[in-house]
């Protein structure tokens, strides 16, 4: 909150807050918490612009979360929508900017050679265009966006980032993100 309050204090009318949603062991807690804080920098930034922006957690390839799945866009819209709407004051909006959501981006990461024929057939970038070329090519988003097995081989392992795949997954153990996996994930 000290930074809000320099920020205030030096002139600033406008902030944004970035958040990201659906990380493994994540509890309904830990998204209302952020609730809460935008609420406390909205009673700090009085005259102030606030927007949110929040998005999704995306597991990365060659890093102790690649066996992490991603919670899928239902999951994400709802996590998304929370934290604004908590804060919002009552008739109000949520600090008077836009709140954003990136969509599916965990699909592409997680893909395959078989997403050339979605990514040929997409006539926009929306996630209709998105799940529309998907059914086109008999492929299903869960598959893209589920937890993986500690066996399982990635696409990616066609590249040798020098980071061995034993300790990567000692890492994602110490982690804890294999023992706090969330509902989806514990489900694998």
């Amino acid at each position: 909150m000290r930074a809000v309050d320099m920020a205030r204090e030096a002139g600033l009318r406008r902030l944004k807050l970035y958040f990201m949603v659906g990380l493994p062991g994540e509890r309904d807690e830990d998204v209302a918490a952020i609730a809460g804080l935008v609420r406390e920098v909205k009673a700090r930034l009085v005259g102030g612009r606030l927007s949110l922006s929040v998005a999704p957690f995306v597991p990365k390839p060659h890093t102790p979360f690649q066996w992490a799945g991603m919670a899928g866009a239902a999951e994400l819209q709802e996590a998304a929508a929370f934290p604004a709407a908590r804060a919002a004051p009552a008739g109000g909006g949520a600090g008077g900017g836009k709140r954003t959501l990136v969509a599916c981006p965990g699909c592409p990461g997680a893909g395959d050679r078989r997403l050339a024929g979605v990514l040929a057939r997409m006539e926009g970038s929306t996630l209709a265009d998105w799940r529309r070329a998907l059914a086109e090519e008999g492929l299903d988003e869960e598959e893209y966006l589920r937890p993986r097995r500690a066996d399982e081989p990635f696409p990616w392992e066609v590249v040798a980032p020098g980071v061995g795949r034993p300790l990567l997954w000692r890492e994602w153990e110490a982690s804890a993100g294999a023992a706090n996996l969330t509902p989806r994930a514990a489900a694998l």
